[in-house]
């Protein structure tokens, strides 16, 4: 059954549309203008069985008007063997709740809500595929909660605003981006299925993240965008949580609940990108190698620690391997500018260059506070000359991931920091 279009729809105010085991197709409703869109559309009803139901662009309350905001109800029911496959619900000038029930296959659907307060809230079960091509709930708030057996996927969570994210149940679950502008709450502490590969990174604020204690990430990439931070909690899993940090590290991961050691048996690890690390202090650096400062760390260089003992200087001529590319302070540091003191010159564990540093290349290092472990970039903001070390308060030590509880620093390994840089 093809129903057409509806090309003027102001005068209405509710669409109920019922499959049952015939397919419908419904084209169009109303425009994006003041005389077309269904401004008044407060409740939609979408309901299939085992056919399929299509429906395209749904105009609500899409311009700003002296009749105010539109506080819409979009009700979507899909049976098992059913299809739906969905358009834009254009609310742009209103607020919206969703609740969708799939027992199905949902293929596609975009909500748009307020473009100057309200938002979207979404309720999803089910034990269909769902997928959610955007949800924009523009200067509004975006809450979504996911329960089910069945997959759920996120192609793109956007707010001006904040985010709060949860997810439960077997259903799988994938985040292809998240564009927030503020704050992000992802709480997959209720989820036993599969946690796909997923994005944060694009959160302007704190990205707030609780795992789970049943299923392990396959690998997030976390809200390290511009000054952002992102605070993670891990669940006590007896998995390999795989994070990935951002590509733009202004600022940092805090991670509780990591386990070091081999990921065989349960140790966590977390990706380092190096345009990430490269961009962390807000001056761009070069990464380079101990033994060879003229020679930059790369992508797919593997990650290679190189352990000093405390109050120990070092000439990086002698490292022998030349691939060495992160520094573990085995001393304790109370503070980032311990850290600093201690690799220049007269300090505990004063660094002799191999090879000219130029301004502003930059080398990992790793240290504890003897409570927590952190992983930073030092910064060296003036040239060293080849046997020469960094004159004091040159280098500066941008933290870029702190391992909550991790008081022996040297339990970290290279697999607990990716094996691998990437790009």
């Amino acid at each position: 059954i093809n129903l057409g279009t509806m090309p003027d729809a102001d005068s209405l105010t509710s669409l109920t549309l019922n499959a049952g085991a015939a397919d419908i197709t419904v084209g169009v409703i109303g425009a994006d203008a003041a005389s077309n869109d269904a401004a008044g559309l407060a409740n939609i009803d979408l309901t299939t069985g085992t056919a399929t139901l299509t429906v395209g662009n749904v105009f609500m309350d899409t311009v700003d008007t002296v009749a105010g905001d539109l506080a819409a109800a979009i009700n979507i029911t899909v049976g098992a063997g059913g299809t739906g496959t969905f358009g834009t619900f254009d609310n742009e000038e209103g607020t919206t709740t969703v609740t969708i029930a799939n027992d199905g296959t949902i293929g596609s659907a975009t909500f748009l809500a307020d473009e100057t307060a309200g938002g979207i809230t979404m309720d999803i079960s089910g034990a269909g595929s769902t997928t959610i091509t955007l949800a924009n709930a523009h200067t509004g708030d975006l809450t979504v909660t996911s329960t089910g057996t069945g997959a759920k996927v996120y192609t793109n969570l956007t707010s001006a605003d904040d985010a709060t994210l949860t997810h439960s149940g077997s259903g799988a679950l994938t985040i292809t981006a998240a564009n927030i502008t503020d704050d992000f709450t992802l709480d997959v502490s209720g989820a036993v299925g599969t946690l796909n590969a997923s994005s944060i990174a694009a959160v302007g604020g704190v990205a707030t993240v609780t795992g789970s204690a049943t299923s392990a990430f396959a690998g997030l990439t976390l809200a390290n965008t511009s000054a952002s931070s992102a605070n993670v909690t891990l669940g006590v899993n007896g998995l390999t949580d795989q994070l990935v940090t951002g590509t733009t590290s202004l600022g940092k991961v805090t991670v509780t609940n990591f386990v070091t050691g081999a990921l065989a048996s349960g140790g966590d690890a977390i990706d380092l990108d190096l345009s990430g690390i490269e961009g962390g202090s807000g001056q761009a650096v070069d990464l380079i190698k101990f033994k060879d400062a003229t020679t930059n760390v790369a992508a797919t260089d593997a990650v290679s620690i190189y352990q000093l003992d405390a109050n120990t200087a070092v000439d990086l001529a002698s490292v022998t391997n030349a691939g060495d590319n992160v520094l573990m302070l085995k001393a304790t540091f109370a503070t980032s500018g311990m850290v600093e003191t201690a690799l220049e010159t007269g300090g505990a564990n004063n660094l002799k260059a191999n090879k000219a540093v130029a301004q502003h290349d930059a080398i990992l290092v790793a240290w504890s506070d003897a409570t927590n472990s952190y992983l930073g970039m030092a910064h060296f903001s003036a040239a060293v000359a080849d046997d020469a070390k960094a004159a004091a308060g040159t280098i500066n030590v941008h933290q870029l991931v702190e391992f909550v509880g991790v008081s022996d620093v040297t339990k970290l390994t290279a697999a607990n920091l990716g094996a691998t840089i990437i790009a």
